[in-house]
């Protein structure tokens, strides 16, 4: 048998599709003919063969039937562009793990700098009527530098811990004067600024993997704090957009697989914190969230009832308008659960929408050169606390953080840590003095 009719054979035998006797037989008809050839040479040759079997069918066949011809190939194009398909999505997951890998490297190298000293704390146990405070923390970005001529634009990991401190400092005195005995951390998500493309991204592993220590050590310090101050205190943490781990495509926010929520960084942070504090602060608890995207708070009030909050970042909210915190209300509705208020981030400045429905908190970057320039906004650097009453209602206490001159030290950043240079993709250079009311 020639090498022609063994190919004529074998398209004949799979129903005249040609493309799959491309995908499959290569090897078998280097082994049958004992060649050396390349698969573009085989599949090329394969193509002869089908156009010359096709041609001698319809050259016997008088009653040739386009219209089946027609389906076939529409047939075989859809299996090629099939096969395309798990072929790329393949090649993408294998890239996206090459990426965790050289993450997971470089945090395991970078561990042994870090130094966590966890002091000995008694827990307040204070007669009062328990109230409930959310302590936001949203779009923190360690890693972006914003080189500006003034302290109130400029952003970088030092101006984030002083920023830090004030916040915690301010929310702590606001909750003693009113009487709060719990209070709940809410992580928003986009901690970290992490690259877009994956060469840049194994590129920078190092600066990013720093700016997740630098995270880890500054939230360490602030629950340590907390726990000093108040009898119970919580984490919960859901993912942002920015904080990705893999620069391999976008993916639709309310639609994150489980390993996808795994690939971030703000994942990350909140699995690291809990392996690190772990039960050894005995009034601090963590939370996991009951979706990575989106978690629902249920809080405690008066006659057994639950004041539900639910967090989330924010990102697949296309646009601020009353309703907007429809799309996470109605996810819950239909498991059952009421939610009487949401709580987002992602858009660095504050929003109270649908009466009081919808909050939106802001970030301790104050702007960014993006902002001003294209957005036109001057955006000021917030954090949000919201102290839950027991009959239900809650007061939203917004905590400005553009001033942080009394504030001259911040958190402690090990200089360990602080050596790395940021990521170079987020630097962006202000140059603009401007004067805020």
């Amino acid at each position: 048998m020639t090498r022609l009719d063994w190919l004529k054979a074998r398209i004949s035998e799979n129903g005249m599709d040609y493309r799959l006797v491309q995908d499959t037989c290569y090897e078998d008809y280097c082994g049958e003919f004992k060649l050396d050839i390349s698969l573009k040479g085989f599949k090329d040759y394969v193509k002869r063969a089908y156009d010359t079997l096709a041609r001698q069918k319809n050259d016997v066949d008088e009653d040739y039937d386009i219209e089946n011809t027609v389906k076939l190939e529409k047939r075989l194009q859809k299996k090629s562009d099939l096969t395309t398909y798990l072929r790329r999505n393949n090649r993408n997951n294998y890239r996206i793990l090459n990426e965790v890998e050289s993450i997971c490297d470089e945090l395991i190298k970078r561990l042994d700098d870090v130094k966590f000293d966890i002091p000995k704390i008694n827990p307040i146990k204070e007669k009062k009527e328990k109230k409930t405070a959310l302590l936001c923390l949203s779009d923190l970005h360690a890693g972006t530098l914003i080189d500006a001529s003034c302290e109130e634009l400029t952003y970088d990991y030092n101006i984030l811990s002083r920023r830090l401190k004030k916040y915690i400092s301010k929310a702590i005195e606001t909750m003693k004067k009113n009487d709060v005995t719990n209070v709940i951390v809410c992580g928003l998500g986009d901690f970290v600024s992490s690259p877009r493309r994956v060469d840049e991204l194994l590129g920078q592993v190092s600066s990013v993997t720093n700016s997740l220590l630098i995270i880890v050590t500054l939230i360490e310090q602030i629950l340590v704090e907390l726990c000093s101050n108040f009898e119970q205190v919580k984490y919960i943490s859901v993912i942002g957009n920015e904080s990705r781990v893999s620069a391999s495509g976008v993916v639709s926010p309310m639609n994150h697989s489980h390993w996808e929520g795994m690939a971030n960084w703000d994942y990350l942070q909140y699995t690291m914190l809990k392996h690190i504090l772990g039960e050894k602060i005995k009034n601090l608890q963590f939370l996991d969230a009951d979706h990575c995207v989106k978690s629902l708070i249920k809080i405690p009030i008066n006659n057994g009832e639950t004041y539900n909050v639910c967090i989330a970042h924010g990102c697949n909210i296309k646009t601020l308008k009353d309703g907007a915190e429809d799309i996470y209300i109605k996810s819950y509705l239909e498991e059952g659960e009421h939610v009487e208020l949401t709580v987002i981030g992602h858009y660095h400045h504050l929003s109270v929408l649908s009466s009081g429905r919808l909050l939106v908190t802001g970030s301790p970057m104050r702007n960014n050169c993006y902002a001003f320039s294209v957005i036109g906004t001057k955006g000021h650097a917030f954090q949000n606390l919201i102290l839950i009453n027991n009959d239900g209602s809650y007061w939203n206490c917004p905590i400005k953080l553009d001033d942080i001159s009394d504030f001259k030290e911040g958190y402690n950043i090990q200089k360990e840590l602080n050596m790395f240079t940021y990521n170079e993709s987020k630097v962006d250079k202000v140059n603009i003095n401007i004067t805020y009311n």
